[in-house]
């Protein structure tokens, strides 16, 4: 497998504009007769480094984010102009669970080591534990249910470590998300199936370098993965290209990017950021662009969650 990690420039700019225009063409717009409109600009107005251009889209309020609103966790939806908060409904699918889930996960997760019973422990991104059973998880499915993204490691104790979503606040001696440490820099992220017949390796960190990868996000086509990744010292973004293998760095912010996921109709990708001096929404186009806040604070999450 060859990934390939692109970052600066125009180089990062035409590769996004390869891996993504058609998917994003393919996908539309979220409002009915409004086709997408590329910019080709090649500087940054916000000066913050990230790939060139403006949005892909002439109408972000067409598309739309779900997220877990701050404080309270309660799920809601907005649109990305900001307007139409609302509950949002989720699928209510309990989650999935395949045989031999913990002989495969704890194998794949300790490079072919251990067995059933080896132990697991469910921690945050932050690396606070969540729990200790697969019951404290879940799995994220590519949309034909065929293949789980999952980002793991194993620990000195020989136990399974599965990042989830969130978790108690702090963060554990030997883990960082936006640094480096002894434990969170072994997470990986990998691909999956249920039989254990595919298994690979989607952040191989022999390419891309020390650094831990977690809060994979599938796109709704299941071309592409979202996610978190400390490897250039600090919380940024990244999407994997399954086909080619392919890693990009979408952004490039000196400031921690947190919690990636994909918006409603997969035009952009949204996430958390401290960029303006605490922690808000922001989304930015699929094919690049400078990422623009629409007004509210929250973790991003699945749309059909």
């Amino acid at each position: 497998m060859v990934v390939a990690s692109i970052y600066h420039g125009t180089m990062r700019s035409n590769l996004l504009a390869v891996m993504f225009v058609g998917s994003a063409l393919a996908v539309g717009c979220g409002s009915a007769g409004e086709g997408p409109t590329v910019q080709t600009d090649e500087t940054s107005s916000t000066g913050t480094g990230e790939v060139p251009g403006k949005s892909l889209f002439s109408n972000p309020g067409g598309d739309a984010v779900a997220f877990a609103s701050a404080g309270t966790g309660t799920i809601l939806e907005v649109n990305l102009d900001g307007s139409d908060l609302k509950p949002h409904i989720s699928s209510g699918d309990p989650p999935k669970v395949w045989a031999d889930q913990e002989l495969i996960l704890n194998r794949v997760c300790g490079q072919g080591t251990g067995s059933a019973e080896r132990g697991v422990v469910v921690v945050s991104p932050n690396g606070t534990t969540i729990g200790s059973s697969y019951d404290d998880w879940d799995a994220e499915w590519s949309p034909d249910g065929a293949t789980a993204a999952v980002s793991c490691a194993q620990d000195e104790s020989a136990k399974t470590v599965i990042v989830g979503e969130t978790g108690p606040v702090g963060e554990a001696e030997n883990w960082s998300r936006s640094g480096r440490g002894s434990l969170s820099d072994l997470v990986d992220i990998w691909l999956i199936t249920p039989d254990g017949s595919y298994l690979r390796n989607l952040t191989d960190p022999v390419i891309a370098g020390v650094g831990g990868d977690w809060l994979p996000r599938w796109s709704s086509d299941g071309r592409f993965v979202v996610f978190e990744s400390n490897r250039e010292g600090n919380s940024d973004i990244y999407v994997a290209e399954i086909d080619s293998a392919k890693v990009i760095q979408l952004t490039t912010h000196s400031a921690d990017d947190q919690d990636p996921a994909w918006s409603r109709d997969n035009n952009y990708i949204v996430f958390s950021s401290n960029r303006s001096g605490s922690f808000e929404m922001y989304a930015i186009p699929q094919v690049g662009g400078d990422a623009f806040p629409f007004g509210h604070a929250g973790r991003p999450v699945r749309w059909d969650r």
